[in-house]
């Protein structure tokens, strides 16, 4: 982080001190949503929009301290300094020059007058003390209705960041912000590294065989030679969520559920959890026609098995590519396309952004679907705890569209990806 980075963390952090308990916790809800670029941008407008606002109480409050000086300098004069003799004598005159004339002038002009002398002094000591409380509660108003404008834009980023991960699997967590006090969290699958977990008892298949039986998936004429990869497949979630915890990741304190059933198709009402195993089948049947050696973290879909235990595999594995299969699902029905998601950090990330941007190109092709990029992320204990292989996680399309869904569904698309992810894996021997 360089020194203006550090510098803005440190405001923010003396601006949110500032905050009451309740506030807090909705701007950290708010930015918990937000990657790192993003959370970093609204964090700089609030240290921003906090500057404008001390600069402007600063010009308010010196002016407030300077009025009653005037207004005391003021004061003497106007009430006993110059005027009030000026007025005695012109009266006195005016008796004196008039006192033969009294009788014609008295009803017409001299109540007149002294009414309207009378009626000038009595609005200035009204209107003086005024200013000198004005300027503060104008301040006061002001910095108020800055901090007002700070939540409104908050709130305002907070819900169209909502919108546009609305992607996300529906029950898993939401990416969060590192605290100001060090602590960080994120959101949704996770895993532990295999030095804190324990071997995993659950991993081996239960007794009941694979839902989605197996047929012969004929190779394409282009099918590459995959002999010698180990190739590490992860059917995302599994039928039922798991009641216990995990850490999202160990360089943080967040947990959640070992895993969670994720989406369901809005039309077919599918699951995501047998919709990802029937395809990761149908890809072993063709990466092993292909002389890959494959190894699938799960053959059934009513298992226990923890997103820590399923990155452990990999890594003790030491494959050549770990692919973990998912399908999206958002609020907004109109959300689509195709989606990559890399480890934030790690061994190869890098380098596998690059490849998994082709990946999303030729899989597009293949479908007709929209490539929404890759993205590296912190959100996917899955890939948190196998960041010492090349891992990669694929959304396939999003169940809460239905146009995806007729596409992710059919089994003519998914041989068609099946062959595209093939010739990917190829990249890696």
């Amino acid at each position: 982080m360089d020194t203006d980075s550090k510098d803005i963390q440190k405001q923010f952090k003396e601006i949110v001190k500032k905050l009451p308990e309740d506030k807090k916790k909705q701007l950290y809800e708010r930015l918990k949503a937000m990657d790192s670029e993003e959370r970093n941008k609204t964090i700089e407008s609030i240290v921003a929009k906090e500057k404008e606002i001390e600069a402007e109480h600063k010009k308010t409050s010196k002016p407030a301290a300077k009025k009653p000086q005037q207004n005391a300098a003021k004061k003497p004069s106007s009430p006993s300094g110059k005027k009030q003799p000026v007025k005695q004598k012109s009266g006195q005159q005016q008796k004196k020059n008039t006192q033969s004339k009294a009788p014609a002038k008295k009803p017409q002009s001299g109540k007149a007058q002294p009414q309207k002398k009378q009626s000038k002094p009595q609005p200035k000591p009204q209107s003086k003390p005024q200013p000198k409380k004005n300027p503060e509660k104008a301040a006061e108003k002001r910095h108020s209705g800055a901090m007002t404008a700070i939540w409104v834009v908050v709130l305002v980023l907070g819900v169209a960041l909502l919108g546009f991960t609305g992607y996300n699997k529906r029950d898993s967590i939401k990416e969060i912000w590192y605290s100001v006090t060090g602590a960080t969290t994120v959101a949704e699958s996770s895993e532990t590294e295999p030095s804190e977990t324990e071997a995993p008892t659950s991993t081996p298949s239960p007794t009941p065989t694979p839902s989605p039986t197996p047929t012969p998936v004929p190779l394409a004429d282009d099918a590459p030679d995959l002999a010698g990869m180990t190739i590490v497949l992860d059917p995302g979630h599994q039928q039922t969520t798991s009641e216990g915890v995990e850490k999202v990741a160990s360089w943080m304190s967040a947990e959640k559920p070992r895993c969670t059933s994720g989406g369901e198709g809005v039309s077919t009402g599918i699951p995501e959890y047998d919709l990802t195993l029937r395809f990761c089948i149908m890809l072993r049947e063709y990466l092993e026609g292909c002389g890959a050696t494959v190894i699938m973290t799960r053959t059934v879909n009513d298992i226990d098995l923890s997103n820590q235990e399923r990155a452990q595999m990999a890594t003790s594995a030491n494959c050549n590519l770990f692919l973990r299969i998912h399908a999206d699902s958002a609020n907004d029905s109109l959300t689509s396309g195709i989606q990559m998601y890399v480890p934030s950090q790690g061994n190869f990330y890098r380098g596998d952004m690059q490849k998994a941007q082709s990946l999303g190109e030729d899989l597009c092709e293949a479908t007709g679907l929209a490539f929404n990029g890759v993205r590296s992320t912190e959100v996917y204990t899955g890939l948190n705890y196998a960041t010492t292989v090349h891992s990669l996680q694929v959304s396939l399309g999003y169940l809460s569209n239905s146009d995806d869904e007729a596409v992710i569904t059919d089994e003519e698309m998914q041989y068609n990806m099946v062959v595209v992810f093939a010739q990917f894996c190829a990249q890696y021997k």
